[in-house]
């Protein structure tokens, strides 16, 4: 029997991926649940693994953007034929996006609104440029005169070559301009009291365990906090926030193609060490390329940390479906003054960007209230 071997998706989010390479060839046997080939969403690189047991019988789309539910290829056995309507094989060169077909029903009943300010409609019709193939910048999606010129250039420019890395980037920024679109962002921003992360970091390290980070630090208080705050361990579906009752948290990782978000599940049955663990599986793996599914998927909050840079505040953007993000500084030393006089304190800027229609700045106040008073219980227990 045929099996079509289809792109899965792979997030909640996900629409669209970029297929890297197989890893089988035509003709290979292969196993079920052994891995296909490479693809490549906005989180990360995974390996796909195939849907039955035979041989590989066709490749359609060896490489380049593909949607979610295409087909990229057959498994079979060598005497099973092939279907009649399969489409035509994509040449190995071609990196152009897969299109989904579009009938004339779905032509009539979904007709394409493009939001354009008057002066970017008159600048593009006096270039001869359609707007509908002008990606928009503005609110909602809105194509002002800098996008309008910004695609006279590019033509004016030539053809731009494309490859896995732009394509990456164009997917991140599609991401973000709709979460940015689509969420009233409410920020709330504290300089914490940063005594027991320092505290806990030193410890582990005169102990022998090098390896414990402030974000292990980071990410087991973020746990601890969302028992105490649940309305922002929350996901959107189906039009509705839903607070979930398993804390998976995502944490921001530079991949040096673009930061890619693993998750690490079931937060609230893991110790400190253990969430060090999979915190540095999860890394390596991204680094390494080689994350599962199971590693991008669930998300109920996200962690982004640039302490190890020289950043102090930073606001990020929530990351759909999720309800919440929270944007850790450096730890770093400061003048205070106190009973005793000046003296020096270690702080860390923390800003949680909130969905304001789940929640108020005060829930947030509350977060960043009961964050610090974990971290503080750190230099105590750590």
């Amino acid at each position: 029997m045929i099996t079509p071997i289809e792109v899965p998706k792979l997030t909640l989010t996900m629409e669209e991926g970029t297929l890297l390479r197989w890893l089988k060839k035509e003709g290979e046997p292969v196993q079920k649940d052994e891995m296909l080939f490479e693809l490549e969403t906005d989180k990360a690189t995974v390996e796909v693994a195939s849907p039955a047991s035979g041989q590989l019988k066709k490749i359609l789309i060896r490489e380049g953007a593909v949607v979610v539910g295409s087909t990229v290829g057959f498994i079979g056995k060598a005497e099973d034929d092939l279907p009649l309507t399969m489409g035509q094989e994509q040449p190995l060169t071609s990196a152009g996006p897969a299109l989904a077909p579009v009938t004339l029903a779905t032509a009539i009943s979904e007709p394409q609104i493009v939001r354009a300010s008057p002066v970017a409609r008159r600048t593009a019709e006096e270039a001869g440029l359609n707007l509908a193939d002008i990606i928009g910048t503005g609110p909602e999606g809105r194509i002002t005169k800098e996008d309008v010129e910004n695609a006279i250039a590019s033509r004016a420019a030539g053809p731009r070559k494309s490859s896995v890395a732009s394509d990456f980037r164009q997917v991140i920024a599609a991401r973000t301009s709709q979460a940015w679109n689509t969420v009233p962002h409410i920020h709330i921003g504290g300089d914490l009291n940063a005594e027991g992360l320092k505290t806990a970091v030193e410890k582990a390290r005169a102990s022998g365990i090098p390896s414990l980070s402030v974000t292990d630090l980071l990410l087991f208080a973020v746990a601890g906090v969302l028992r105490k705050v649940p309305e922002l361990n929350a996901v959107w579906r189906d039009g509705r926030a839903e607070r979930q009752s398993e804390i998976n948290l995502g944490f921001a990782v530079n991949s040096g193609r673009g930061v890619i978000t693993p998750v690490i599940h079931g937060m609230e049955r893991l110790s400190l060490s253990e969430t060090s663990l999979e915190r540095i599986r999860l890394r390596d793996a991204v680094l390494n390329r080689n994350l599962l599914p199971r590693d991008l998927e669930g998300g109920t909050f996200t962690l982004t940390n640039l302490g190890m840079y020289p950043v102090d505040f930073f606001a990020p953007i929530v990351n759909l479906p999720q309800c919440a993000i929270l944007a850790t500084g450096r730890v770093r030393q400061v003048a205070a003054i106190s009973a005793r006089g000046i003296v020096p304190v270690w702080k860390m800027w923390a800003n949680i960007a909130l969905d304001h229609r789940v929640a108020d700045g005060a829930v947030g106040a509350q977060f960043l209230a009961e964050l610090e008073r974990l971290m503080e219980s750190f230099s105590v227990n750590g």
